[in-house]
């Protein structure tokens, strides 16, 4: 296999990747999940770049 057969296929899985990205699809779950992810994945980040560190974000509360 060539290195343009190679780059062809990854042009076009990309292509079919960024086609898909801005589909909205119907679910059978609740609002609160989603969220509730965004919460738990948000508020750590949040607290981190409030505190500069995020790995120091926890101790500097803990600690005032």
């Amino acid at each position: 296999m060539s290195i343009s057969n190679r780059w062809n296929e990854l042009v076009q899985a990309v292509r079919a990747e960024l086609r898909q990205l801005p589909a909205i699809n119907k679910t059978d779950r609740l609002w609160q999940m989603p969220v509730a992810a965004a919460l738990a994945s948000g508020l750590p980040l949040l607290v981190g770049a409030y505190s500069v560190t995020s790995t120091m974000g926890w101790c500097r509360r803990l600690a005032d």
